[in-house]
């Protein structure tokens, strides 16, 4: 790929968020973090976990967390 030292897989992705690469795809499919962008690879299409993405991805899941955590607080579920 045309700048691939850049390029992050799934689960090297994975590896920075301290997840599965499970985790990852199921965040993706319940729009926690956003659809990365992809390419065409032969007849293959590989998500493309670029810096620039991964950054979006990690906002997204900290307000995720963090709205999470509030609505434990409102109905009195601290864990």
């Amino acid at each position: 790929f045309p700048g691939a030292e850049f390029v992050r897989l799934r689960a090297e992705a994975a590896e920075e968020f301290g997840v599965s690469a499970k985790t990852v795809r199921e965040w993706i499919e319940k729009k926690i973090i956003p659809q990365p962008p992809t390419v065409e690879h032969g007849l293959r299409t590989i998500m493309v976990f670029s810096p620039e993405y991964m950054e979006e991805a990690k906002a997204a899941l900290k307000l995720y967390r963090q709205r999470k955590a509030e609505r434990g607080r409102k109905t009195g579920n601290s864990g």
